[in-house]
């Protein structure tokens, strides 16, 4: 709470990152400088598990997260070709946050194409 001789400074991660452990103290030192603090941040990782499709065109997944927020924001986008190749590709982009650990999303589809879908989570 200060900088004076013996005033202690105490780091943390900001949300979306955890530490593995170091040291999380600095002191201010009589040389007036403040001793090392070995703290590291590291991104929480969100798992993506166990993609399932159901009613023909919607998507659900279960998450593995550590992070202190329970809302997620996740960027799914779809990409289909058209069994025609005289047809236009479909491309789209659903943002999506939820606090869920099961989120599901259905979506606009069209007969007669493949897709690629890709979910991800975005920076929290």
């Amino acid at each position: 709470h200060s900088s004076r001789l013996g005033g202690v400074a105490r780091y943390v991660c900001q949300e979306g990152f955890e530490s593995p452990g170091g040291k999380i103290t600095s002191v201010c030192t009589e040389k007036g400088t403040w001793r090392e603090s070995t703290l590291t941040c590291t991104e929480i990782l969100t798992k993506i598990d166990d993609v399932s499709v159901f009613n023909d065109t919607c998507v659900r997944w279960q998450i593995n997260s550590g992070r202190i927020n329970p809302k997620i924001a996740y960027v799914i986008s779809v990409k289909g070709q058209r069994l025609d190749p005289m047809e236009t590709v479909h491309e789209e982009t659903i943002n999506l946050t939820t606090d869920s650990r099961t989120p599901e999303v259905c979506l606009a589809l069209y007969p007669g194409t493949n897709y690629t879908v890709n979910i991800s989570t975005a920076p929290p």
